[in-house]
């Protein structure tokens, strides 16, 4: 190969790196991280929008809220989404708030709590993304609207539900309420304690009894 041949060569293997890494663009993230006083019988809610959300229980009596922001484009945007946290009246409320439009903001939060056992948790649920609860409540409410609900090692009095996903509930003691339109829901392993109701529209409902 002549050095001429090798140089046209060498040119466009190096434009074709640059062009992917623009195109992959960089990460960047951003941490959040709070730790307030919680009890047995108090009440947690979560609303995000872009973003996970997954939470268990321990044996303190506070809870523990992480979260982080990540983001593809400038560093900036992270700064456009808020993290609110209000508390009073036995009550602790996180949500994530995004700039209302025209205003964008190309982020997603994806939080990890853990609260005392015995919590209510009074609506915790996010938009895009999947919500995981581990750990014994009191009620559970919990929701999405595109993505997965699951359960799994829980007990609480559960009402769960979601536009666009799955259901998936197994070794869970208590009443069960779940309610999907496009996707399936399976019970596995639970106790019926206080009856199960569930339904689909457009997917399957399975039963499986250890």
């Amino acid at each position: 190969m002549s050095r001429v041949k090798a140089l046209i060569v060498l040119c466009l293997t190096i434009l074709l790196v640059a062009v992917s890494c623009i195109m992959a663009g960089e990460e960047y993230k951003e941490d959040f991280s709070r730790t307030l006083p919680l009890k047995a019988g108090d009440r947690f809610a979560l609303e995000n929008v872009n973003g996970g959300v997954t939470i268990s229980a321990w044996d303190r009596d506070e809870v523990e809220i992480k979260a982080v922001k990540t983001t593809r484009r400038r560093r900036e945007e992270l700064d456009k989404v808020e993290i609110r946290v209000d508390e009073g009246n036995g009550r602790i409320s996180v949500k994530a708030i995004w700039p209302k439009f025209p205003r964008r903001a190309n982020v997603s939060v994806a939080f990890t709590v853990r609260v005392p056992e015995g919590v209510h948790l009074d609506g915790v649920g996010t938009v895009n993304g999947g919500v995981e609860i581990t750990g014994r409540y009191g009620r559970i409410e919990a929701g999405t609207t595109n993505g997965s609900v699951v359960l799994e090692d829980a007990a609480g009095e559960l009402t769960a539900d979601t536009t666009n996903g799955s259901i998936r509930v197994s070794r869970f003691a208590g009443p069960i309420e779940a309610e999907t339109t496009n996707g399936n829901i399976r019970l596995e392993d639970v106790t019926f304690e206080g009856g199960v109701s569930a339904g689909t529209t457009n997917g399957s409902i399975t039963l499986a009894i250890a």
